[in-house]
């Protein structure tokens, strides 16, 4: 099974993300590391995360500074800092998981196997859409539009982001697959 690491930018987000990291703790395919990266967070979301790190080693929490505005390119940079914490790690595939979402315990062990079968998908997601389940995109796809709380997946084996940076492609509301990853 290919390995994964996830990186979740959160701000504020006390009222959901506990079931976000319950679903991901009872992952039957576990993320090698998952940082979660408190953008400024006031609300309680650190004290959260901090108690579930304590429990699971393989749970890091970074802190960042608080700021005033609310952007898009806010939630780059967060990613961007917890992506500092996983530069190094050995992964197949690097995960930007939203803080307010929660998925069947199969999840990720679905979504890596798909990857494993198709070594031409790069970018791998499941919009939030009527019936919900996963869809599968091809990187020829990529100005496909996938729902701001959609899981966006990056296969590294052909090409390792160094950094990430904001596109055009989307605003707060409609984060594109390609709008929060695109490779610098």
């Amino acid at each position: 099974m290919l390995t994964y690491v996830l990186i979740t930018p959160a701000r504020d987000e006390a009222e959901f993300i506990e079931l976000t990291i319950k679903s991901v703790v009872a992952q039957t395919v576990r993320p090698t590391k998952w940082v979660i990266v408190s953008d400024g967070s006031t609300d309680g979301t650190d004290d959260i995360v901090l108690k579930y790190a304590a429990e699971h080693p393989w749970i890091d929490l970074v802190r960042m500074p608080p700021r005033q505005e609310r952007h898009f390119a806010g939630k780059v940079h967060a990613f961007n800092a917890g992506y500092e914490r996983v530069r190094e790690i050995a992964f197949d595939a690097i995960v930007s998981l939203d803080a307010d979402i929660s998925f069947s315990q199969d999840y990720f062990s679905f979504l890596m196997g798909r990857l494993e079968m198709d070594p031409d998908l790069g970018l791998i997601g499941t919009p939030n859409a009527v019936p919900p389940g996963p869809m599968i995109h091809r990187c020829e796809q990529a100005r496909l539009t996938l729902s701001a709380s959609s899981r966006v997946f990056v296969r590294t084996a052909t090409r390792r982001p160094t950094s990430l940076r904001p596109s055009g492609f989307a605003g707060t509301g409609a984060a594109g697959p390609c709008s929060a990853l695109i490779p610098t």
